[in-house]
């Protein structure tokens, strides 16, 4: 109805459109001559009521007054807070959040104007009429704040008992205490473990226990049962003899009812006596079944002992000697008429208890005149079975006291070592008692020889090596290719441990020894045998196959000061900072380019933060040209470690040697001069193993002014 008058309005703004702005001018005219009816500055195409000055774009909106005031839809005349309710429905239409699709919550409000404040929300409480803490499901109201006498927990089983909750330990008293809906189960914290009694004899198996509050069909409460599957097996039982622990106390057929008793034999001839006895199952040491030994101090005395002529009851049968008819076992005795206590083999013997003088038990002697023929003698050349075992001289296999002879085919004295030999009295025709001949077929081979050494023949046949002539077993290295580079000094057997064993190079010290390991060696590289001229020098036995000789090593640490002259850089071995040692970190080297050529013309170089870190690797072949200032000539290599290819190849190659006090580079200055030592320099700004530009006792891997690193190394092989 409140939109009645505005319709109405607005139908006669409408006809205005069709009035002219001759016709409208009386009442009002805009600049342009659009007409402004009620005179409010609005005209008609922006006024919503042009008969109505309180109807336009710049009025303010008042609330339920049937009109729309300011012009504009979005500000409806009876929803104030724009929530798409009016006067009639919103019972709050200052609060957006109020309206009848609003949902309820807990605030005191009505927020969606069915007339009741927080119905329908809130948390569901449950009774706790035990006082326990915990609810009961069956009794639940729901509330924006707590009830007393309710709490949030529903799981009470038992909301009359403070004792019967979720929280509470299960007993044994029939009662489903913690509310899992099982009564008195394994849990309980007074159940008991039962052991189940399979053999029925009362004890239980304690590897299967149950926990249970009341005992279980077949279970008892002991655990002590050994073996449940045996009825005769608990500790309750009497142990017997059998292998079985009976009685469960671990121990096998002790203190067993059926233990025999054992009798001591001393003397350990079977019979024992009743003095001392043991009762056991098994027959102890020194024990046996019988207390039958007249004398237990004596093995030969016992029921089973033969009585003989000793004045002793042998066999303890109460009897002596000749008054037992049982024995006595009498001696039979024979002439020895040559006293050497071997008997008279012809003669038939004598029986009696005494051995009467001038006779023996034995009977072997095969000749009795004779005292040095008897049984054991030793068998000699002399046509007698001298120890009377029916063979004579030689054809006897224990004797006799023959010599062996060997033959000695080429008459140097000494027989052949390989001949297995002849046993004879007499001595056969060629052959001689030695057999230490080595090679019968030639006279100067012999144990007599001198030995000539280094001709491929054991003269003197000791089984020594004929290329170890100072014997300290290793061969030379000189004469087949051993590990000794001194044969003449025992002392010395290692290519490169002393000047004099100088080693040509590293990779010969390792041909020749493989078991040589890294460390400083002496080398002579121009191999001439004079080694007044070696030189310690460092290789590296493992790395790349090893036989690597050290030439050049910078380590950035070290001061390049004594900077050598054109003479030093070719012939000498210099070193800065230290000695020569493995810790290649501690000192620089320099090895004179005139050995270069001797060492080798395959070149390792690297460099890094040492040895063991290594951040460049490249090999390649290395030559110098001496008569035009050891110029450098390098042929395209292989790059292993990294990827940049070494200044020392792609800038230094081609050029010559400078020096301090000869310079062949191709800067204004003298490069030696300002990095303290010989190289193949270009420009000195440019990176050598020496150092380069900022950096000028660094080595570099290439000519680039940042390419420098603490240690770098070149190694010949």
């Amino acid at each position: 109805m409140r939109l009645f008058p505005l319709v109405l309005l607005a139908t006669l703004g409408c006809r205005n459109k069709d009035v002219t702005p001759e016709e409208t001018a009386p009442i009002g005219e805009t600049g342009l001559g659009i007409t402004d009816a009620d005179g409010d500055g609005y005209d008609i195409e922006s006024d919503c009521d042009d008969g109505d000055a309180n109807v336009n774009p710049g009025q303010a909106e008042v609330p339920y007054d049937g009109l729309d005031n300011d012009c504009d839809a979005a500000t409806p005349d009876d929803d104030l807070d724009g929530d798409g309710f009016g006067e009639a429905d919103d019972c709050d239409d200052d609060d957006a959040r109020v309206n009848p699709d609003a949902p309820e919550a807990c605030n005191g409000i009505d927020d969606n104007c069915d007339g009741a404040v927080d119905d329908g929300v809130g948390l569901v409480f449950y009774a706790d009429n035990d006082g326990d803490g915990y609810g009961d499901p069956a009794d639940a109201v729901q509330s924006c704040e707590g009830n007393a006498g309710y709490v949030a927990d529903d799981s009470d089983c038992d909301d009359t008992d403070p004792a019967v909750n979720v929280a509470a330990d299960e007993v044994c008293d029939g009662i489903d205490n913690d509310c899992d809906e099982a009564v008195d189960e394994p849990q309980a914290v007074d159940a008991e473990d039962w052991y189940p009694d399979s053999d029925g004899d009362g004890y239980g198996d304690a590897d299967f226990p149950q926990r249970a509050c009341e005992q279980p069909s077949g279970y008892v409460d002991d655990d002590r049962d050994c073996d449940d599957s045996d009825g005769a097996v608990h500790p309750g039982a009497d142990e017997t003899c059998d292998g079985v622990d009976q009685d469960c106390d671990g121990t096998l057929d002790e203190d067993a009812i059926d233990a025999a008793t054992w009798y001591v034999d001393y003397d350990g001839d079977g019979y024992g006596a009743s003095r001392f006895t043991a009762e056991d199952c098994d027959q102890p040491s020194g024990y046996v079944d019988n207390a039958d030994d007249c004398d237990d101090t004596d093995s030969g005395i016992s029921p089973a002992a033969a009585e003989i002529c000793n004045g002793v009851d042998d066999d303890c049968d109460g009897l002596t000697d000749d008054g037992d008819p049982d024995g006595p076992n009498t001696v039979t005795h024979y002439p020895d008429s040559d006293g050497d206590g071997y008997g008279d083999s012809a003669d038939a013997g004598t029986d009696s208890c005494e051995l009467p003088s001038g006779r023996t038990e034995d009977n072997s002697d095969c000749d009795d005149s004779d005292a040095t023929v008897y049984p054991g003698a030793s068998e000699t050349c002399n046509g007698v079975d001298d120890d009377c075992d029916g063979l004579t001289d030689q054809d006897d296999p224990n004797g006799p006291a023959a010599l062996t002879w060997y033959p000695d085919d080429d008459a140097d004295g000494y027989g052949d070592e390989s001949d297995a030999g002849t046993v004879d009295c007499a001595l056969p025709a060629g052959a001689v008692e030695d057999n230490s001949d080595c090679d019968d077929t030639d006279a100067a081979v012999n144990p007599g020889a001198t030995e000539v050494w280094y001709d491929g023949v054991d003269a003197d046949c000791d089984g020594a090596s004929d290329y170890d002539a100072d014997g300290d077993g290793y061969d030379s290295y000189d004469e087949i290719g051993g590990p000794d580079c001194l044969d003449t000094d025992a002392s010395v057997y290692i290519c490169g441990s002393t000047q004099g064993s100088a080693g040509q190079t590293c990779a010969t010290i390792l041909n020749a020894y493989s078991a040589a390991t890294d460390g400083v060696y002496w080398l002579d590289p121009d191999g001439d045998g004079d080694t007044s001229d070696a030189w310690q020098g460092y290789c590296d036995m493992t790395r790349n196959n090893g036989g690597w000789t050290l030439v050049l090593n910078n380590t950035q640490a070290v001061s390049h000061s004594g900077n050598p002259t054109m003479y030093q850089a070719i012939n000498s071995v210099l070193v800065r900072g230290g000695s020569l040692s493995s810790t290649l970190t501690a000192f620089d080297l320099w090895v004179g380019v005139g050995e270069w050529g001797d060492i080798g013309t395959y070149a390792r170089l690297e460099v890094g933060s040492s040895p063991s870190s290594i951040s460049h690797q490249a090999f390649y072949t290395l030559t110098l040209n001496a008569a035009n200032d050891y110029q450098l000539s390098m042929s395209a290599g292989t790059i292993t470690i990294g990827s940049s290819t070494p200044g020392m190849y792609s800038y230094h190659n081609g050029r010559r040697l400078t020096t301090y006090d000869d310079d062949n580079d191709a800067y204004s200055a003298n490069c030696a001069t300002y990095y303290g030592h010989p190289w193949w320099y270009g420009s000195c700004w440019s990176g050598s193993f020496w150092g380069g530009t900022s950096h000028q006792e660094a080595p570099y891997w290439t000519s680039s002014g940042s390419d420098y690193y603490a240690w770098g190394a070149i190694w010949l092989q």
